[in-house]
């Protein structure tokens, strides 16, 4: 009895760049257009500060990119975040249900703000994409689709933690 081997199929073509992609490239200020720059688990090229700082510190991540593309200013944010992580501290140390709703909706609040700030970031950047895709990224991953905002935007130093925005980007503005 002789094992025959299935027979390799011819490889399939894939066309990647199928459609108008007149719009793929970089900006004036070296951002990548019309895709994101990294994938959704990208925050692994630079751990450091990127993967850390996302997963430890989504706020102040959060107020650096907004603080790079102009939206808001980088403290005023940090104090949206931060009033937002105190309500759920007060929350989850108290033991009442009041509480528990209040600490819930702090995190709804928080994933709603990186999925607007996501949608915001494919809108300048004219990146393909959804809403749902946006709320599915910033509710199941919320640590990863931060650092992949950061990545796009280079919010931060590679290899160096920075507690304070970067220069903000110069010509964006939303339609």
């Amino acid at each position: 009895m002789q094992f025959e081997p299935p027979t390799k199929q011819a490889d399939v073509t894939v066309n990647i760049a199928d459609g108008d992609n007149s719009n793929q490239g970089v900006d004036s200020n070296g951002i990548v257009t019309g895709r994101w720059k990294t994938g959704l688990f990208g925050f692994t090229d630079s751990i450091v500060p990127n993967g850390v700082m996302s997963c430890c510190c989504p706020g102040l991540v959060v107020a650096q990119i907004s603080a790079r593309l102009g939206l808001m200013q980088f403290y005023h944010v940090l104090g949206i975040f931060g009033g937002l992580y105190l309500l759920a501290i007060i929350s989850v140390s108290t033991h009442s249900g009041f509480f528990d709703f209040l600490f819930w909706l702090c995190a709804v609040i928080s994933a709603l703000c990186m999925m607007r700030l996501r949608w915001r970031i494919r809108t300048l950047f004219s990146i393909p994409g959804s809403h749902a895709e946006d709320a599915a990224f910033s509710f199941c991953c919320g640590c990863c689709s931060v650092a992949q905002m950061a990545s796009h935007v280079e919010s931060y130093e590679p290899g160096t933690f920075a507690f304070a925005p970067r220069a903000t980007l110069p010509g964006y503005s939303l339609s």
